[in-house]
């Protein structure tokens, strides 16, 4: 039946009825009509300007002209990651992968999963983000950004060594304004990492700033997380609590929970040391609750939360851990 839009202009649109009835002619072909319809499909597709690329991924794999579909996965999962469809993200570079993508594709699927990975707090961030940035070419910006991952999961992780090794691999990089720009923060955050604030907070505006206008929208919450953090080792509690609910902001509008929950837990810290204690507790508390099942925004709250309620002579946050509100964990 002929269907009243069409998403193409100048072109009729058809729809099957009933699914069944569609199931029921695609299961009349024969496997070589099959992989000739789906082969023809992509084509037209293509041609009349598909805008969803999984649809000509998935035509292109039913055709048989898996190396083709490649190609077509990667974007669709690229849309999936603008989208924050994590989940879409994995699925559709794995099938990417599945259809024998190799060498730089190989890798920029790779990154694609490990960002997914790190954004959902997955235990798989650190083997991904590892193979992606040793299967990508060195001082391209995917290399660097598999870079990015892999610093966020060697911290996440604890591996100090590998993260050095990383920082000082991403510095032999050229000089390129994109790269020059995620190569300024890795320096910063691993300096911060040591303990040297300065460089972190000297730069976190203008990288932020940056990584907005190239479209890096993730990495912002990331950056000012960690002025948060950097702020609370100087003392500067008015800035501390500013960077910690604008990465707050920008990990609700992008669905990045483990940044939320961790941004909570730093604007808890300030508030405290502010003197809004009761707004504090409340704050952690509520971070405590929803850090469940992520080990580093946990024991990351516990500590802030244990801190307050030790300087309020409050029941220690043992006390807390049992209440029923966290199930009697």
């Amino acid at each position: 039946m002929r269907n009243p839009s069409s998403r193409f202009r100048g072109e009729s649109e058809f729809v099957f009825r009933h699914q069944l009835v569609r199931d029921a002619a695609y299961a009349m072909l024969t496997e070589r009509d099959r992989n000739r319809a789906h082969g023809l499909a992509a084509e037209w597709l293509e041609s009349s300007g598909e805008r969803h690329a999984l649809v000509l991924a998935e035509h292109l794999e039913r055709s048989g002209e898996k190396h083709r579909a490649v190609v077509w996965y990667l974007w669709a999962a690229e849309q999936a990651l603008e989208g924050n469809d994590l989940a879409g993200v994995l699925t559709r570079a794995e099938r990417g992968i599945q259809c024998g993508a190799s060498g730089t594709m190989l890798g920029e699927l790779t990154l694609l999963k490990a960002e997914a990975s790190g954004w959902a707090g997955s235990r798989d961030h650190f083997a991904l983000a590892s193979s992606a940035f040793e299967l990508l070419p060195a001082g391209t910006a995917a290399w660097a950004r598999a870079g990015a991952e892999l610093v966020a999961a060697c911290r996440s992780a604890g591996d100090d060594a590998r993260l050095r090794t990383t920082a000082a691999a991403l510095g032999d990089a050229p000089d390129v304004p994109p790269l020059r720009t995620m190569v300024e923060w890795l320096r910063a955050a691993t300096e911060l990492h040591d303990g040297k604030p300065g460089a972190l907070l000297g730069s976190a505006a203008d990288i932020t700033r940056t990584f907005e206008t190239a479209g890096h929208a993730r990495f912002t919450g990331i950056v000012a997380l960690q002025a948060a953090i950097a702020s609370a080792e100087t003392g500067d509690h008015k800035t501390g609590a500013t960077w910690a609910e604008r990465a707050g902001d920008a990990a609700r509008r992008l669905g990045l929970r483990a940044i939320e929950v961790r941004s909570r837990t730093w604007l808890a810290h300030h508030l405290s040391e502010s003197g809004h204690v009761d707004a504090a507790l409340t704050t952690v508390r509520s971070a405590v609750r929803d850090a469940e099942g992520d080990v580093v925004a946990s024991a990351e709250a516990r500590k802030v939360l244990a801190r307050i309620e030790e300087r309020q002579h409050r029941p220690p946050a043992a006390a807390f851990e049992e209440s029923p509100s966290l199930g009697g964990s």
